[in-house]
């Protein structure tokens, strides 16, 4: 295949690549690419993603120092927002390893300090005879 022949595709392609950012109609499921990807479902690069966001400011009235990896920040506290525990959040976010999610978004998860005293008291009730250590 002649690599300068107006139908070769592909990554060594000398065609022209046209990138796009999936539109939320589009499912990325349905065409095997990423949310970001070129015509043949490859990833678009970090400066095609960043070309797009700064389009997109604009448009939606954000201000110059919104970054494309705030939109990760955002989809990891909608995760936390929702209960989701550690480890899911670790998954979706691909986090290597799960020490990463709690030292990155550990503030945002609700503090369990009165629901585990809360705990502890009701066993301690159950498992104590009645009127034994009341004061």
């Amino acid at each position: 295949m002649n690599r300068s022949s107006p139908t070769s595709v592909g990554p060594r392609s000398r065609s022209p690549r046209r990138w796009r950012i999936s539109s939320p109609k589009r499912s990325t499921s349905a065409t095997g690419g990423s949310p970001a990807s070129d015509q043949w479902g490859n990833p678009a690069g970090p400066w095609t993603i960043e070309r797009a966001i700064r389009a997109c400011r604009e448009t939606a009235g954000l201000t110059n120092d919104f970054r494309f990896h705030d939109l990760r920040h955002y989809f990891a506290s909608l995760l936390i927002a929702s209960g989701l525990d550690v480890k899911v959040v670790q998954a979706r976010l691909r986090h290597a390893s799960a020490k990463t999610t709690p030292d990155t978004y550990g503030h945002l998860w609700p503090d369990r300090d009165g629901s585990s005293r809360a705990a502890v008291a009701t066993v301690y009730r159950e498992r104590t005879p009645s009127g034994a250590g009341a004061e």
